[in-house]
């Protein structure tokens, strides 16, 4: 038995009902598609790395080549530690002075047994930042989000034995080339204490550290 025309003409409408509502959907999807990609665009843009910094190190030295860095406040930050020596090695940035980072370096030797485990690196509020324990020959990296204030925040191996010599500096500053460049320049006005093995010296763009040097 045929269908009426009554009944052709409803299959047709409702057909054409469903398609258009189909139509609806598919721009419907394709418009929250587009939103989604123009947030997440957004929030990518926000995330820039805008410092891409490289901290080597010397061999046998037990020292950064890197010891001072400068960045804006507020701006995403990536460090890469390239550990070209033979020793193993790790990064930690932390804010404040010699207290905090003697208190640091204490609480990694206090992890004992579980420090190759955790890296060596302790849980503590002043840690900013870091990178586990890189072997030698190869790296590690991070990225982070500078402090908005402005001034000094120590960086430190914090391996056994690596905390006296191996540190350094991220200058936070609103003209970074130029926070570097004054640091090194006033570095160059320090006196030096010259003995037949080793210079001591204070460097003033480690916050006053006390660190030595090989002549």
């Amino acid at each position: 038995m045929l269908p009426s025309a009554s009944s052709l003409d409803y299959s047709i409408a409702w057909a054409k009902c469903d398609v258009n509502f189909m139509k609806k959907s598919l721009l419907t999807t394709l418009t929250t598609a587009i939103c989604f990609l123009g947030v997440f665009s957004a929030q990518a843009e926000d995330k820039k790395i805008e410092h891409d910094i490289v901290i080597g190190t010397l061999h046998g030295q037990l020292r950064y080549a890197t010891e001072v860095f400068a960045v804006k406040p507020g701006s995403r930050v990536s460090v890469t530690l390239n550990n070209t020596d033979e020793m193993i090695h790790n990064w930690l940035l932390a804010k404040g002075g010699e207290k905090d980072l003697a208190r640091i370096s204490e609480g990694a030797l206090k992890l004992g047994a579980d420090g190759m485990k955790k890296n060596f690196i302790p849980q503590d509020d002043a840690i900013i930042a870091s990178i586990g324990l890189v072997q030698p020959g190869k790296k590690g990296a991070t990225v982070f989000t500078a402090p908005k204030e402005t001034g000094d925040y120590p960086y430190v191996c914090t391996f056994p034995g690596h905390f006296l010599t191996m540190r350094g500096v991220m200058k936070v500053s609103k003209n970074p080339a130029q926070a570097v460049v004054e640091a090194k320049e006033l570095w160059l006005k320090i006196p030096r204490l010259e003995t037949a093995s080793w210079r001591w010296a204070t460097n003033p763009a480690w916050c006053g550290f006390t660190f030595k040097e090989w002549t």
